[in-house]
């Protein structure tokens, strides 16, 4: 938020500097939902190899 807003205010893009407060809004809060939302899930173990450890016969 801190950059756009920089961007915004100082370098003033024009592309960035035309765009209403509702359209950049959404896509920083489509952005930032993404990035503190759940991680991805834990790992059940089904794929093999999560503990560490090398499957027989693989050398």
């Amino acid at each position: 938020m801190l950059g756009t807003s920089l961007m915004r205010t100082e370098i003033r893009p024009p592309a960035l500097v035309s765009t209403p407060d509702a359209t950049l809004e959404r896509y920083l809060r489509a952005g930032i939902e993404v990035l503190l939302g759940p991680g991805p899930a834990e790992d059940d173990g089904a794929t093999g190899g999560g503990d560490g450890e090398r499957p027989a016969g693989d050398g």
